[in-house]
């Protein structure tokens, strides 16, 4: 049958698989897939891998090993403590990836430790989870579109130097995006993180500046219970907006600057007269 070119829930992949079908590992107490060679890519194929659900220690994806240049993509990944976790790995993709988890007090989306130059694109956890994006401790790992709701931390990037772009953190238990000791180079653009709980972006340890430091530009938090965007110190960048947020809007951040009026005024007037 076509399913029978499926692995089996809990199979260490020493080569590149393509999933036919759903993979239900709901009774067995294992990880879904282990990558267990470099330069492979898990292709699940608008496919689902189920796991048995809440703190049972179990991964989706597991690269705890990690390999390098591996990719995963395009399917869902569900009912694991971390959906896809990568540890110590170079060149990694992980794209078009959708992260459920269940609600244990534990549970990860997506998890990506000590690894560089690795893209994380177009990827969506939703919770009940702990964390829904974690970047920790990594070198040039870029997070590019996608969204991350309904976890403690929406995103959290801890010790890293990343970038990370057009992310939707909103609607989490706290934080929409919590950094602590960001890297210097380290940046923030066009992402929106509303109605959480919390904050929507709240930067932790950002300093001394000449390790420390994350640059914010173009980001909106808006509705956020207490903060819209803090930072314990003077961040870089521009072009932030922050409005509605319970008690304050921005602190140590550049926001909702109206610098830009009169340009707009000159050029209302100048169409005014061509006609």
């Amino acid at each position: 049958s076509a399913a029978a070119a499926n692995p089996a829930c809990g199979q260490t992949l020493t080569h590149s698989v393509k999933l036919t079908a759903n993979m239900d590992c709901s009774a067995s107490d294992t990880d879904g897939l282990i990558v267990g060679k470099g330069g492979i890519t898990i292709n699940l194929n608008g496919h689902t891998i189920t796991g048995s659900g809440g703190s049972d220690g179990n991964f989706g994806i597991n690269n705890t090993s990690g390999y390098d240049n591996v990719t995963v993509k395009n399917g869902t990944v569900t009912h694991y403590e971390e959906g896809v976790y990568f540890d110590y790995a170079t060149g990694l993709r992980i794209r078009h990836v959708h992260a459920i988890s269940d609600g244990g007090g534990t549970d990860f989306g997506i998890d990506v430790e000590y690894s560089r130059n690795g893209v994380v694109k177009n990827v969506v956890s939703t919770g009940p989870a702990y964390i829904g994006i974690e970047l920790y401790d990594n070198d040039h790992v870029t997070a590019d579109k996608g969204s991350s709701s309904g976890a403690y931390y929406g995103v959290l990037d801890e010790y890293s130097l990343d970038k990370v772009e057009r992310i939707n953190a909103s609607n989490n238990a706290a934080y929409g995006f919590y950094y602590e000791q960001p890297y210097r180079g380290s940046k923030l653009l066009k992402s929106t993180a509303n109605s959480n709980l919390y904050s929507g972006i709240y930067v932790y340890e950002n300093y001394p500046v000449s390790q420390y430091e994350v640059s914010l530009s173009g980001n909106v938090a808006n509705g956020n219970g207490y903060s819209g965007m803090y930072a314990d110190v003077d961040t870089l960048g521009t072009g932030n907006r922050a409005h509605g947020n319970t008690q304050i809007n921005c602190v140590h951040v550049v926001c909702n600057r109206k610098h830009h009026r009169k340009k707009k005024h000159h050029r209302r007037h100048h169409r005014k007269h061509r006609h």
